[in-house]
């Protein structure tokens, strides 16, 4: 990012403090009102790229990934804090430190980190690696990433490495962007950890943003009808954050895999989400292109 980028964030952030705690102990999934906590970077914090002109700046309308979580759970089912760092690619170690510190004080019963490692593994080069080598120090630092996240009891969503080539250049140098090689190699890793630990659930943010930026997206809208949306209609103009519809949609995603992460009689399985429903909750329904009947 350039110092003017940076120091556009900087008027957008605000630093999470806390004191480091000793590790939670278990809750029980039947609490009344259920401790939702989100980490992670700018995605998650709301980040709305300020750097588009005219016309192309009305896609840049966002959400924090707590406010769109909120149509989905009302209060009496959750209580959902935000610890997400808009400034999070400057020191992740530093500011994910921060985030975890402040997560073990609430003991939550659900940990929500979608781009928490983002940048365990994007940013600055370290030093010249060919285009087909995988870079050992992102692996590196993927490592410290997943070393944070120890000791959590509760369920954790961790989302795993997109590849953002094709981002707007002025957000998102290429030089940070990890090669193919070096993706495969972090989601491979990621998976590897998850895999032996039963509370942790990988949400396919690779899979998800590649769908959006090469396919149409339909989701049904009531009984017969349905919506289609554009390719690249879930991101803003800079390729690389989502969009009010697309923070919404990721938030369906995830209540679509609780079931299969939490015990059947969780509170937080009992809304029904759907995506008109998240809509509707929001009043952004003048975002969503005009629905169209199903063909039988």
């Amino acid at each position: 990012m350039s110092n003017r980028q940076v120091a556009a964030v900087f008027t957008l952030a605000t630093a999470v403090l806390a004191a480091p705690v000793a590790p939670q102990e278990t809750k029980p999934s039947g609490s009344v009102r259920q401790q939702v906590v989100i980490l992670g970077a700018s995605v998650s914090a709301g980040f709305a790229d300020p750097t588009s002109k005219g016309p192309d700046g009305e896609v840049n309308r966002t959400y924090k990934l707590d406010r769109a979580f909120k149509k989905a759970w009302p209060r009496a089912v959750a209580r959902i804090y935000n610890f997400s760092d808009l400034l999070m690619f400057m020191q992740p170690e530093e500011r994910g430190k921060k985030q975890i510190e402040a997560a073990r004080k609430l003991q939550p019963d659900l940990l929500v980190a979608i781009d928490f490692l983002v940048w365990f593994g994007y940013g600055s080069k370290q030093g010249k690696v060919a285009d087909d080598d995988i870079d050992a120090v992102r692996l590196q630092q993927l490592d410290k990433g997943l070393a944070l996240l120890e000791g959590f009891q509760c369920p954790i969503v961790l989302g795993d490495y997109p590849d953002m080539h094709g981002a707007s250049t002025n957000m998102l140098p290429p030089s940070m962007i990890p090669n193919v090689a070096t993706l495969g190699a972090l989601n491979k890793r990621l998976h590897q950890w998850a895999k032996t630990r039963k509370t942790v659930h990988v949400f396919p943010l690779a899979s998800f943003v590649k769908a959006a930026v090469t396919l149409e997206q339909v989701y049904p809208w009531g009984d017969q009808q349905q919506v289609a949306l554009p390719k690249n209609f879930l991101l803003q103009s800079d390729r690389l954050h989502a969009t009010r519809l697309g923070m919404l949609v990721v938030v369906l995603r995830i209540a679509e895999a609780l079931p299969s992460i939490l015990p059947r009689s969780h509170p937080l399985l009992r809304p029904r989400v759907t995506f008109k429903g998240l809509v509707e909750a929001a009043g952004i329904e003048d975002d969503v292109p005009t629905p169209r009947s199903i063909k039988k």
